[in-house]
């Protein structure tokens, strides 16, 4: 095995397509100190944090220029872990740290104002073509004061010169000598469900239509801004959306539009499930609990071993969320008809494995986050 008990991660490049790679993706794999990844029943892949060694000071620097480039994680079996975009870079050297982040770039501008009448007005967007090529459309509307259309302009434009590129975090002097022949480099990713926080939109139109066919519309529209998702819903694509109206309100991110519809459910009063994961496609689904035939997990905590209803034994970096799971080593009544989780079971909606030299650890969640967590922790 290679890197921390057959973990692998490369990265790519940071095009604005959802096949973003280089010719010669690269592989930190062997270098690497410590991993963790987040996966959510709301949301898919979250976060992923990885750290690894650079040779030196001049490699060190060349990660503050991977900002947005692209991550795949794969467990020892080859199947993808993980998957997302580097959105911020850290670099620790001789006890003194430097981060770069995407926190805060904005690279599409529009301001809103109200004029001296008491009118409300609105700039037209303005954007930065480099940036928009490294790191997709990022939207910010920003609210001003009583001012003209002209003075408005002037404050988005010096808004889009300030907040169009990343810029560094902390003062400090990187020096070869001082390195001691190696900086530590911290990467911190997000899923591509959480890039739909990039880009705003807003709609006007008050017809009604489910609201699983208007996601599917949203999905599709914001593949034209930023390709970084499928621009069409996993399949099987559900059709149970309650019926709403279309009216999304102005400057509206295309995550908050999507999760106001998704986060009421079917038509049978049930709850979703949704997120992306390796295919980079959205997926929904009704939550485990709702879900007839669903698999559970069985946990033995004795042994620290997590086992399907088959009893094939599943791995940690394999585990996944919306899922029921219950412990085996404790035995209880079954709960009263029509309850999801007893007090040996829970649904797991938040999933985090880490590893690190001194072994692999795992953290399923419950959906209410209390101390009703099961942790399992195997050592190298």
């Amino acid at each position: 095995m290679i890197g921390l008990l057959g973990i692998t991660v490369e990265v790519a490049g940071r095009t604005i397509t959802t096949t973003a790679g280089d010719t010669f993706p690269q592989d930190v794999s062997p270098r690497l100190t410590s991993y963790e990844h987040t996966i959510v029943a709301t949301g898919g892949f979250e976060s992923c944090t990885l750290a690894f060694v650079a040779e030196d000071v001049a490699e060190a620097l060349t990660w503050a220029d991977r900002l947005f480039s692209a991550v795949t994680c794969r467990g020892p079996d080859v199947d993808v872990i993980w998957r997302g975009r580097i959105h911020q870079v850290t670099m620790t050297v001789a006890g003194r740290t430097r981060s770069y982040s995407l926190d805060g770039v904005a690279n599409r501008v529009r301001c809103r104002y109200t004029t001296v009448l008491g009118t409300p007005g609105v700039t037209a967007a303005t954007s930065n073509a480099a940036s928009v090529a490294l790191y997709g459309v990022r939207d910010a509307v920003i609210s001003l004061g009583t001012l003209n259309l002209a003075s408005a302009q002037a404050l988005r434009d010096a808004y889009l010169a300030d907040r169009a590129f990343p810029r560094g975090q902390g003062a400090t002097t990187l020096e070869t000598s001082s390195a001691g022949g190696g900086v530590e480099i911290t990467l911190a990713c997000v899923g591509l469900y959480y890039t739909l926080d990039q880009v705003v939109l807003g709609r006007t139109d008050t017809t009604t239509e489910a609201t699983t066919a208007q996601i599917a519309t949203l999905i599709s529209g914001i593949g034209l801004v930023n390709a970084l998702l499928l621009n069409a819903l996993a399949t099987p694509t559900p059709v149970d959306g309650v019926i709403q109206t279309r009216k999304i309100e102005a400057d509206t991110t295309y995550r908050t539009a999507i999760e106001q519809r998704l986060g009421m459910g079917n038509t049978s009063g049930q709850r979703y499930a949704w997120g992306v994961y390796e295919d980079g496609a959205l997926l929904i689904k009704v939550w485990a609990p709702n879900t007839a035939g669903a698999r559970r997990y069985h946990l033995r905590l004795a042994d620290s071993v997590i086992l399907t209803d088959l009893g094939a034994p599943v791995e940690p970096w394999q585990a996944r969320p919306d899922i029921m799971a219950e412990d085996a080593d404790l035995i209880s009544l079954a709960p009263p008809s029509g309850a999801v989780e007893s007090p040996s079971s829970f649904y797991v909606e938040r999933v985090t494995f880490g590893v690190d030299t001194g072994g692999m650890r795992l953290s399923l969640e419950p959906s209410d986050n209390t101390n009703l967590t099961a942790r399992l922790a195997r050592v190298s």
